[in-house]
């Protein structure tokens, strides 16, 4: 018989090299050839040559995207043995998965700026407020990861409310932390590209836990991505940028229970329960991928990609983290492609992703809710679907949903949402 430790030796030394972050001179810098960096003279061409971002008036993002308030009842109650995730906006999502809900880049505010009178102002209306949101979840909030300090990324006033009223605990960069513990101190964790942490959940000052229970193991691991970042003009590339892996790893026959009340029946707290009823038959938990060796079953794997241009380390992610459960990619904001590309993937670049990551099914993401850049604020689901097409994703493979639409993983084809 072929040795176990030659055979996997040999998959190993068949993986591509992982990309690792690089720090110079106190500056992160992108690692590989072919990024092009831009400065203050493509910013000024750019808008001497192709203009602002169009305008979008609150009444024509009315139009575009009429308002869809979040279903509070399925957020108090979501499925025990699926994973519910909702698109609150931009590249703001919140996955509800085996007791936990997690929050990605949460921005809530009326514009991305860091001021409240200037700025990109948000066209397409909030499909809940952050204080509504946080008392229909019961201030249960877990998980919050930010990809980098954009301000369309990083919400100072999500933060300090997510602080004060939640124990979630914060995963970013690598040079963020500092940020967090000069104005709001929550419980956060640093991470490098591919460092990974298990999430550990917080107790609150009155010792009693807050954190609905589970067996499963929830593991962060943040992942290369080309971008950048700046909060002022002091601080360019001093923190670093990510794009994000969840995994959620169960026992066998899992059984996940979320204490809720419902309200409407002032019946007693409802139980969700994910149990196998036949035990002869084990149930296959959602997007498992087999069994592993200390008799754990790996459920789910997520991705967040934060902002990014198309490159290679994407095929590094697909051969070291693939196949991928569910993906967030970015579809928006991505004209004019000349100044634009080594920032943010179009529609068709982010089908490149899709498929290096050997993702099962992806959700379109940074589109449709600030004026960032000039193309169509309805454009990227359209160039999506052609994307699609052109290279044969099959129909529901890539998404693009509404605004406080919510869907399940996994969904039988057409997904809706």
């Amino acid at each position: 018989s072929v040795d176990r430790d030659i055979v996997e030796e040999s998959l190993h030394m068949a993986l591509p090299q992982k990309t690792m972050s690089q720090k110079v001179k106190g500056v992160y810098t992108i690692p590989w050839e072919g990024f092009e960096d831009r400065n203050i003279g493509h910013i000024l061409k750019m808008f001497c040559k192709d203009g602002a971002p169009s305008r979008v008036s609150s009444k024509r993002g009315l139009e575009m995207f009429p308002p869809q308030d979040m279903d509070k009842n399925k957020l108090q109650h979501p499925p025990a043995d699926e994973a519910q995730v909702w698109w609150i906006g931009h590249s703001t999502f919140l996955v509800q998965i085996r007791g936990l809900n997690i929050l990605t880049d949460p921005v809530f505010s009326d514009r991305a700026s860091p001021v409240s009178f200037v700025g990109p102002h948000r066209f397409a209306p909030l499909p809940i407020t952050l204080k509504d949101l946080l008392a229909t979840l019961d201030n249960q909030l877990h998980i919050v990861t930010i990809s980098h300090n954009h301000y369309d990324h990083l919400d100072a006033h999500a933060v300090q409310e997510i602080a004060s009223n939640t124990t979630a605990t914060f995963y970013v960069p690598l040079g963020l932390k500092d940020w967090f513990d000069k104005q709001y101190r929550p419980q956060v964790v640093e991470l490098d590209w591919w460092q990974e942490a298990v999430y550990s959940p917080n107790i609150p000052p009155t010792g009693e836990p807050t954190q609905p229970i589970t067996d499963c193991t929830f593991t962060i691991t943040g992942l290369p991505c080309q971008h950048w970042s700046m909060r002022s003009s002091f601080d360019r590339n001093k923190s670093l940028w990510c794009a994000f892996l969840y995994t959620v790893t169960c026992p066998a026959n899992t059984t996940v229970t979320t204490t809720t009340t419902d309200e409407s029946t002032n019946e007693k707290p409802l139980e969700l329960e994910s149990v196998d009823p036949n035990p002869a038959t084990p149930k296959t938990p959602i997007g498992a991928l087999g069994e592993t060796e200390n008799s754990e079953v790996e459920v789910f794997k997520m991705f967040h990609s934060g902002d990014t241009g198309y490159c290679n380390v994407f095929k590094e992610v697909g051969a070291h983290c693939g196949p991928i459960d569910l993906a967030f990619i970015p579809i928006g904001a991505y004209e004019p492609r000349w100044f634009m590309k080594p920032q943010h993937v179009d529609p068709e670049e982010a089908v490149l992703m899709h498929l290096d990551m050997k993702v099962k099914h992806s959700i379109g993401m940074h589109w449709g809710t600030f004026p960032l850049t000039i193309e169509r604020p309805t454009e990227p689901p359209e160039k999506l679907e052609e994307a699609c097409k052109k290279h044969g994703v099959p129909t529901g493979d890539f998404i693009a949903m509404k605004h406080g639409g919510a869907l399940t993983y996994p969904l039988k084809l057409p997904w809706t949402a």
